[in-house]
């Protein structure tokens, strides 16, 4: 049974081919949503299929690996890099790939990769789970919020919305208040799904009590307490406008 998601990014099908049926042999609880030639498509795909995992090759005609990674950072999937050149490790960890693996990929490197992954996103999980446990919807008055000294609780009352911002998230406060946290957009959309916060784009969880107007468009946007506007994507259109009843 699948656990996870992913999909496959390389402008080669023979590389596609080989790396799928490398899949088959060490990621069974892993489901492959897609495999994509055209990072474009692929781009698309993210956004709508939003997978836990993509295998993204470097050099594509186009649009580079590197800059297909920076267009999704906020969906918060990780990266797996496939490439048949060595000079391009150190590059990728700096663009805090989860992982680099040279083509033709070994096997063996391949699970090992996938091990790390799984444990990340258990540990990742599991961490959401205590804090929800720890604060009961009830007793969930505020939020935790890595700091450099260890942690800020902040209202929930005070969170105007969030925003993904690369490997963080930004938060929008009353008063024009920002913080940053060191967590992805995503885990905190796992956290506050039951706590009247909504995702309305990949970029953006609004806290719809500071929700004051909206605004018809394709998806539209928003303008919130502070009078930030911020967009409706066009596919959370319908689930946004039925959350509002």
């Amino acid at each position: 049974m699948a656990v996870f998601t992913a999909i496959l990014v390389d402008d080669e099908q023979p590389s596609l081919d080989a790396l799928m049926a490398k899949l088959g042999f060490v990621a069974s609880d892993i489901e492959i949503l897609g495999r994509y030639c055209v990072a474009q498509e692929a781009l698309l795909a993210v956004e709508r299929l939003q997978p836990d995992l993509i295998f993204l090759d470097i050099e594509m005609p186009g649009m580079d690996g590197f800059t297909f990674q920076e267009r999704v950072r906020a969906y918060g999937a990780e990266i797996i890099f496939t490439t048949a050149y060595q000079q391009y490790a150190i590059p990728a960890l700096r663009a805090y790939a989860f992982d680099f693996l040279l083509k033709p990929v070994d096997e063996d490197e391949l699970a090992g990769a996938l091990g790390r992954f799984r444990q990340k996103r258990r540990e990742q999980r599991q961490q959401v789970s205590d804090q929800k446990q720890n604060q009961s919807p009830a007793s969930l008055q505020k939020i935790a919020v890595p700091s450099a000294r260890g942690m800020l609780f902040v209202p929930l009352a005070d969170v105007v919305y969030l925003e993904a911002h690369k490997n963080y998230t930004i938060f929008h406060l009353t008063g024009k208040r920002q913080l940053v946290a060191t967590r992805t957009l995503k885990e905190y959309e796992l956290l506050l799904d039951t706590q009247g916060f909504f995702r309305i784009h990949h970029a953006a969880v609004i806290n719809l009590q500071h929700l004051t107007e909206y605004i018809r468009g394709e998806g539209g946007s928003v303008i919130l307490s502070d009078g930030s506007e911020v967009e409706v994507a066009r596919r959370r259109k319908q689930e946004f406008l039925a959350r509002l009843g």
